[in-house]
This record gives structure tokens, sequence and C-alpha cells, in this order.
């Protein structure tokens, strides 16, 4: 399996693009690819995706390890962390004991 991420952010990925990764694929045997790219394919290059088993996914062009947001087949995954401070209050009561 061969995967390349492409952060192409004005364009979506051509079908010259796929037609690379394809012949990769042929050259050293592997049984499909992943092409991951911020934006969705064109359509040739969707054409191509189909014909040599390499599947797309799109990954938001901003991701990190944590945040992100990350489209495959019908299926969306969205990371999100945030700091999130705790903090504690104390009021001393006086009491009178007998």
């Amino acid at each position: 399996m061969i995967v390349e991420c492409r952060r192409f952010t004005t364009s979506r990925q051509k079908q010259e693009h796929l037609a690379g990764l394809a012949y990769r694929i042929h050259d050293t045997g592997a049984a499909g690819g992943i092409i991951v790219t911020p934006l969705r394919l064109q359509k040739g290059a969707e054409t191509i995706a189909r014909a040599e088993n390499i599947h797309s996914v799109q990954l938001d062009e901003n991701s990190t390890t944590e945040n992100y947001i990350l489209k495959f087949l019908n299926d969306v995954r969205v990371g999100r962390t945030d700091k999130v401070g705790v903090e504690d209050i104390v009021v001393p009561e006086l009491r009178d004991e007998p």
C-alpha cells in the first residue's frame, strides 16, 4: 500500500497526479494506494482512483495529531482538544462548638 499526502489548498488533485500514483503502485507491486488531501479530487482523478484501487482521504489542511477533520468514504472523524481550567473555591465557615 502506498500512501501519498498532498497539501494542495487552492486546487484539487488532477488526473495526472493520480496517474502518477497509479504508476508508482504498479511499479512497486503494491496492492493499492491512499491519497490524503484537503480538497476533493477532480472528476478525471476520481475515475483513475476507482480504476486503480486508490482511496481518497480528505484531511483539513491545518490538521494536527490532536485537532483534525477527516473524511473517508462516508465517514467523518473529528479530533478536538481544548484546555479546561478547574478552580477550587474554599469558603471558611466559623462554628461555635458547645
